[in-house]
């Protein structure tokens, strides 16, 4: 395995690592204000669809950020 790949992977699992950690953190923060608000979590389609738009949004944002470094 060359040095190069084995880079690429590293980046792969703390990338990965890292996206599971965020989304583990978010669901723990929504559920958490859930529980404070009595509240059940509702989440339509139309919302879903949004906050996976606006997640695509950043992480292009990010990617550019990155790439004019």
């Amino acid at each position: 395995m060359k040095m190069e790949d084995k880079n690429n992977s590293l980046i792969y699992v703390i990338g990965g690592v890292a996206g599971a950690l965020l989304g583990v953190a978010i669901a723990h923060v929504l559920v958490k204000t859930s529980e404070t608000e009595e509240k059940p979590i509702q989440l339509s389609p139309q919302k879903g669809l949004q906050i996976g738009l606006q997640t695509v949004g950043f992480a292009r944002g990010l990617l550019n950020l990155i790439n004019k470094v």
